[in-house]
This record gives C-alpha cells, sequence and structure tokens, in this order.
C-alpha cells in the first residue's frame, strides 16, 4: 500500500498515518486473502489516500479553531503543535476500512508544576492510575489561573491540592470542543451541516467528530456534509460515494518524555536518543468506579497513564522486521475477524474481551519473545504468529489475566535496556475490568474462533514450550 514518505522517522518524530502492515511469506498470502471472514485484511490505496488527506484537512481546521477558543476562554491552558496521531491508523494496524482515526490533544497548564501521587485501594495501589497534584495554593491558583479556578478543576486529596477530572472534562475540555464545533461551522461555508461532534463516544474522555465525504469527480473530499449526527451502520457509512469518517480527539497530560535509543543510530558507535512520550489521561467521569474491584477512591480525580508513544514506537521499529511484520499482520488478522463475528453475533463474549487494545498487548509480547534479539530469533510466516498469538490468548483467558506489555515486563528492557522505570511499576491486569463469568464465557466461545480459522496458524502444541513458559511466567 502506497503512503507519504518518511524517510527514517519514526515514533514522537513522526506524526502521519501509516498504512496497514500486510506481510506473508511466499506461500501464505492465498489462504488468508481466500478466506471469507477476513475481508477486512485488505482495502485499496485509494480509499487509504483518500481519506487519511480528508481527515487530515479536517484536523488542520479544527486545530486552528480549537487554539483560538482556548487562547479566549481559557489563556492558562497550553496546547503544543497539532494533534499527536495515534491509534491502529497510525501504528499501521488498521482493518475494514480507514473511517476511524485517534489523535491525542497534548495540552498543560502555564505556571503550575505537577506530581504524580498514587492511587490506593484497600491498602494497594492501582497500577497505571494516579492523582496529578499541583504545586501551588488555592490564592495562587487563582491569581495564575483564574478561569479554571472558577470551573472548580482543584480539588483537595489529602495534605495535597490535585486536579479534578470531572470538572476538568465535562466544564472545560467539553465546552471548549463545543465552541470550537461552532467556530468551524461558522468560519467555512457549507451547503449543510460538516461535522457533528459526540461526547465521550467510549471510555471518557474521548470525544468524537464525523464528517462525510464523497467520491464524486471533482470535488474535495473535506468539503462535503453530514446530514445528520445519528450513529449510522457500516452499510451506511461506507458506500461507493458516500464515506462517513470519524475522528477521535483524547486531551492529555504530558507526564514524562523518557528517553530511548533511536534504532537507526545503534550500530554506527553513536547512539542518539529520542523522545518516547507517557501521557496522563482523564479516566474518570461522573463519578464511575475505574474498575469494579476498587472502591474508596476519589474516582473525580483520577487518571490514566498512558503508554501510547511507546506503542506506536514499537509498532515504527517492527516494520523494519519481517517477523515483526508477521506478527503485526497476525494480529490484524485477528481484528478482522473479530469484525467478521461482530457482524453477526454480537452477544460472543469474545467481543468484550478481545478489544483492539488487548489484542496490541498481545502483539507486543510477541514480539518482544519471539523477535528480540533479532539476529537469533525469526519466525516462519504469520501462521506461525498467529498461532503464538491464539496461544497467548488461550492462556490468558485460562489464567484470567492478561499482562500490559509496559508494566514491570523485564523482556521490554530488551529494547528499551535504560529505561529501569519499567521494572519499577507494578504489573498492570488488562482483565482488571471484567467480569470474571465474562472471561469464562469468553474461553468457552474461543474453540469457534480455533474453527474458523483452521488452517491459518499453527497449533498449539507445536510451538517453542519456552516461548510459552516465558509467557506463563508473565502471567504470574
Amino acid at each position: 500500500m502506497a503512503g507519504r514518505d518518511i524517510g527514517n522517522a519514526i515514533g514522537s518524530e513522526l506524526n502521519e498515518w501509516r498504512s496497514p502492515v500486510l506481510e506473508f511469506n511466499g506461500t501464505e498470502s492465498p489462504d488468508f486473502k481466500s478466506n471469507s471472514k477476513l475481508r477486512g485484511l485488505v482495502f485499496s490505496d485509494y480509499n487509504w489516500e483518500t481519506c487519511t488527506t480528508a481527515v487530515d484537512k479536517a484536523l488542520a481546521t479544527v486545530w486552528k479553531s480549537l487554539k483560538t477558543v482556548t487562547q479566549r476562554k481559557y489563556p492558562e491552558i497550553s496546547l503544543y503543535t497539532g494533534f499527536v496521531r495515534q491509534g491502529s491508523s497510525r501504528e499501521g494496524l488498521k482493518v475494514t476500512q480507514p473511517d476511524e482515526f485517534d489523535c491525542v490533544v497534548e495540552f498543560t497548564v502555564e505556571g503550575l508544576s505537577f506530581t504524580k501521587i498514587p492511587v490506593w485501594s484497600d491498602g494497594q495501589s492501582i497500577p497505571g492510575h494516579m492523582y496529578i497534584s499541583v504545586n501551588k495554593s488555592y490564592k495562587d491558583l487563582q491569581l495564575i489561573c483564574p478561569n479554571l479556578y472558577r470551573e472548580g478543576v482543584f480539588c483537595d486529596h489529602e495534605e495535597d491540592i490535585i486536579l479534578d477530572t470531572q470538572n476538568l472534562l465535562t466544564k472545560v475540555f467539553t465546552s471548549l470542543f463545543e465552541s470550537c464545533l461552532s467556530k468551524v461551522k461558522n468560519d467555512i461555508p457549507l451547503k449543510s451541516e460538516m461535522f457533528v461532534m459526540q461526547k465521550h463516544k467510549a471510555a471518557p474522555p474521548t470525544f468524537c467528530f464525523k464528517f462525510e465525504i464523497n467520491h464524486a469527480e471533482g470535488e474535495d473530499p473535506f468539503m462535503l456534509m453530514n446530514q445528520a449526527g445519528t450513529v449510522v451502520g457500516e452499510s451506511a457509512r461506507w458506500t461507493s460515494r458516500k464515506k462517513i469518517i470519524e475522528f477521535d480527539l483524547v486531551p492529555a497530560l504530558i507526564l514524562e518524555r523518557d528517553k530511548v535509543p533511536n534504532p537507526y543510530t545503534v550500530r554506527t558507535g553513536k547512539v542518539q536518543y529520542m523522545d518516547c512520550v507517557r501521557y496522563a489521561v482523564m479516566k474518570s467521569i461522573n463519578g464511575k468506579i475505574v474498575n469494579s474491584q476498587y472502591q474508596n477512591v476519589e474516582t473525580q480525580a483520577i487518571w490514566r497513564e498512558s503508554t501510547c508513544g511507546y506503542e506506536k514506537h514499537i509498532f515504527d521499529v517492527s516494520r523494519r522486521n519481517v517477523s515483526q511484520r508477521y506478527l503485526m499482520t497476525a494480529c490484524r488478522v485477528l481484528k478482522s475477524y473479530l469484525r467478521y463475528l461482530g457482524s453477526y453475533s454480537i452477544s460472543n463474549q469474545l467481543l468484550k474481551v478481545i478489544t483492539t487494545y488487548r489484542l496490541k498487548n498481545l502483539c507486543i509480547h510477541g514480539i518482544l519473545l519471539l523477535t528480540i534479539p533479532s539476529s537469533e530469533k525469526k519466525l516462519s510466516g504469520v501462521k506461525e504468529a498467529l498461532g503464538y498469538m491464539i496461544a497467548f490468548l488461550q492462556m490468558s483467558l485460562e489464567r484470567q489475566y492478561l499482562p500490559h506489555f509496559y508494566y514491570g515486563n523485564i523482556y521490554l528492557l530488551q529494547m528499551f535496556p535504560d529505561s529501569l522505570q519499567i521494572l519499577e511499576s507494578e504489573k498492570l491486569d488488562l482483565f482488571s475490568d471484567v467480569v470474571r463469568d465474562t472471561l469464562i464465557q469468553a474461553s468457552l466461545s474461543l474453540p469457534q474462533l480455533l474453527k474458523d480459522l483452521n488452517g491459518l496458524y499453527i497449533d498449539k502444541n507445536m510451538l517453542s514450550p519456552t516461548v510459552l513458559g516465558q509467557y506463563s511466567e508473565l502471567l504470574d
């Protein structure tokens, strides 16, 4: 699939959408491409280029408006340069059609510095979650950031003053995005509504924008309209002429700019380092518990740590290695299959358990365990890669535990040897917010997946016991 010329730029130095990875060995391609359950694996260069060009135009327009309204309404908030592209369309893992895109809105508050505070529940900290404290008194805050102070963005936590995520989200950013939407509509002459914003489409704090493009000859694909704000089905949102595209914007506070080796310089004898950003993302709203097992926490002030900077860095590096491209393709195979499954069996519990993010974590575990060091470890093709990913999934469902790739993972140090904060973090279970019975039902549904993908993966008993044992140790 064609794409823009990006040279050797990767990770935080590359803010472009990346075409989906599709890599097979010499004999595998017909088996996968002919499978009717995997139709989401391939889409045209034309669709990719058309939709990424359209969404980039939309993002540029929204960014210009967002900067203006932010400066007017909350001048204390400083937005960094442009939206930061993230998610499957940035990482090369997109399936079905290029009609959904994700971006981070990096921000800070001028004049303030921030400190992470662990979130404790029943005597233990919740991995990957935090409160954010500020270094000023209420009197100072009223002078430094009067508009945020008026909105109740600051609150007490024991002896600290912390950021109230509920008010920051519902009173500040919701207002900013609504004003931004109004400005876009006023600034650009259109035949009818161009944008529709849907607040908190999934987990807060996602803001979803939608617009329509049309492929009639001679029309600018960006300058088309969405006639209604209702959620539409796949058949309605993607036809030969009409395509409804959405992009999600997530406000994020920069926590750390970790320094990681630039892989293009590792063998030069003069290793250069580059940023790998970790963010804090507002987690709760309206007093909802982050994880049902955790009680007695101030849910209106919780932040979640996002490692999306590491994720896109890892997948950018992986595009240079054929075995790692096999694993990325295997990840897309499973995503395509789940799209197929969801088209006729929305009650299947696998759909609730095997989310895109959890699949991505399984893929990264595969990259770390199966392909590093690359001089010693190689895969034969996608069928082997898919066999390992399915085996990892089976083991996680049986143990009811799926480890996040970042927290406390000793194998990640092979890729980032100087990132000691990885081992200092407690392990994070990505199944922690899933009801146990749901995991049991998902495990019972797994044989259907094995049957539907029969012949496309190597069976578990043919895989390396050493590698399976290493993954099993991560589940302890």
